[in-house]
């Protein structure tokens, strides 16, 4: 199984918030392609080019899944950060093992 996680921001970059409406959008999206996904909340940095530093609130959503969804994510990705007027959208893919307990 494969954990994918999508490191997406809570505002513009002018810090206009992210309209609610588009990050249900985006959540239909990985509900469709994993079946379900876990949402939390923290703080990304980067540095650019010209050496500023950015901070900015993320919503960090995980998706497990056993299918290759690997394109789709990416295509995902590429649209958030085009509507969104990012430079990028970070991606991250790790195999881990996960199982259901049940009382």
């Amino acid at each position: 199984m494969t954990r994918h996680t999508l490191h997406i921001p809570e505002q513009l970059n002018d810090g206009t918030p992210v309209a609610p409406e588009y990050l249900e959008t985006v959540e239909s999206r990985l509900i469709d392609l994993g079946g379900g996904f876990t949402l939390t909340h923290g703080i990304g940095a980067w540095r650019s080019d010209d050496g500023t530093i950015y901070r900015e609130p993320v919503r960090l959503y995980h998706v497990d899944t056993a299918d290759d969804v690997r394109i789709a994510l990416a295509d995902l990705a590429e649209r958030v950060s085009s509507v969104l007027d990012q430079e990028a959208v970070y991606v991250t893919e790790q195999d881990i093992t996960t199982s259901l307990v049940y009382a």
